[in-house]
Parts: structure tokens; C-alpha cells; sequence
């Protein structure tokens, strides 16, 4: 398990490192896991995130003050936690920004 998280959020990928403690944070903290989301919003905030970040995020992702290419993968992210059913049906699709660089998804 331990190799599978050092993968996942230290691996070779598109999505920086700080960026992938944010959606493990906002995840923890939508899933009300005080132990998960105490530790990645710390490591979040060693690569630079404001702490006060996911809670803006919880609050409205549309107006929180992140990237807007992460604005759909934070959305994304949100209802697959607490929508378990999307993950039946995907509301996403593959998708690049400007210039070819890929992002992982964004809502339809």
C-alpha cells in the first residue's frame, strides 16, 4: 500500500506533487477523515498550498482561488467521493489545455 501512495502522489505526472496533496486534502476533508486530512493539508502546505485552500474549495471550487485547469478535476473529484453512483455512469471525459498538455478529465 505504502508503494502504491508513493506512486500516486510522488510518481511522474502532469499534476504537480502540491497539487496532488490538495485533491488528497480535499478529499479527506470531504470524506470528514480528520487524520488524512490534517496530515496531506500539512504536506500541502511544505509544496506551497495556502492552508486555508480546501476549505475555500469545500466552500465553491468555482470561485476558490486554484488554477482554473484544476477547477474541473476538483469538481470531478467531488462526485466520485460523495456521489458513489457517478462512478456507474462517468460524467467526464478525456480532455487537453491550450497547447496539448494533458489534464486527466473535465466535467460535461
Amino acid at each position: 500500500m505504502l508503494d502504491y501512495h508513493q506512486m500516486l502522489l510522488r510518481g511522474p505526472s502532469p499534476i504537480t506533487v502540491a497539487q496532488r496533496e490538495l485533491i488528497a486534502a480535499y478529499v479527506s476533508a470531504l470524506n470528514a477523515c480528520d487524520y488524512c486530512h490534517g496530515v496531506h493539508a500539512a504536506t500541502a502546505a511544505a509544496f506551497g498550498v495556502a492552508e486555508d485552500l480546501v476549505t475555500d474549495l469545500l466552500a465553491d471550487v468555482d470561485t476558490a482561488p486554484v488554477d482554473e485547469p484544476m477547477k474541473p478535476v476538483l469538481r470531478l473529484v467531488r462526485t466520485l467521493t460523495l456521489d458513489r453512483r457517478g462512478c456507474a455512469r462517468p460524467t467526464w471525459r478525456p480532455s487537453t489545455r491550450p497547447g496539448g498538455t494533458s489534464v486527466p478529465c473535465t466535467m460535461r
